[in-house]
């Protein structure tokens, strides 16, 4: 029972360090792809891929907190 409990520990562990480690260049993308919408300079169809990329970056921080939950 010990060699079970301490591999759930270990694949929680794992699961986390993961999890944290996605989310700093995620976050790190965000903030970029937020200054180049403030600055305004793109043509409507490069400001369209920008908030589509946001809308992607969204989705993946949605699983990786997911992630985070169940480990």
């Amino acid at each position: 029972m010990k060699k079970i409990e301490t591999s759930f520990t270990n694949e929680r562990e794992y699961i986390s360090n993961v999890s944290h480690e996605l989310l700093t260049p995620i976050s790190i993308i965000q903030s970029k792809l937020d200054n180049i919408i403030m600055e305004g300079k793109l043509n409507d169809d490069d400001m369209l891929k920008v908030f589509e990329s946001k809308k992607t970056l969204g989705r993946l921080t949605k699983m990786v907190r997911t992630l985070l939950t169940m480990s």
